[in-house]
């Protein structure tokens, strides 16, 4: 009996130290199974990650190229300013150089208006000294003409005179 005893307390330590062991093999499984499903999710996290990774890589290798074709359209672009400049400045100083001409053009022009308006002065002044000339000359024409007919007049008069002798 006493070896029964000692079985059944052996036996019921025994189912205690099992149920025991089976908690505990229980919560390892349930930890287990957390930590599996921890697991998944860092994974998927971790490949959300990878992806988003590789997104950021491509964006900055294509903002990398489009940075260098930037780059380059600068460098055209300021060789662009810089002949434009220099075709601005050529302008500008044919604009100037056509001013000082524009100017001295205008300044000949004045001396030839001013040149005409003397000479139609002077030619005026001419014509109107050509005219009163015309006119005295006409005037001693005409008086010559009476002079010449009153001598004619007396010529015939004094050939009558004589021829009648």
């Amino acid at each position: 009996m006493e070896i029964q005893r000692t079985i059944k307390r052996i036996d019921e330590e025994s189912e205690k130290k099992i149920q025991s062991m089976y908690e505990k093999i229980e919560y390892a499984e349930m930890l287990s199974s957390q930590y599996k499903n921890k697991l998944k999710h860092s994974e998927f996290i971790w490949t959300e990650y990878c992806m988003k990774l590789k997104e950021t890589e491509e964006k900055i290798i294509k903002d990398e190229k489009h940075l260098e074709e930037l780059v380059e359209q600068k460098a055209e672009i300021q060789e662009d300013a810089k002949c434009w400049n220099s075709k601005i400045e050529d302008l500008n100083n044919k604009i100037a150089a056509q001013g000082d001409e524009s100017v001295k053009i205008s300044d000949a022009y004045s001396e030839v208006i001013k040149a005409v308006e003397e000479l139609k002065s002077t030619k005026e002044s001419d014509l109107q000294n050509i005219k009163q000339k015309i006119l005295n000359t006409n005037e001693a024409l005409d008086s010559l003409k009476c002079e010449n007919e009153e001598l004619e007049g007396e010529n015939e008069e004094f050939l009558q005179k004589f021829g009648n002798r």
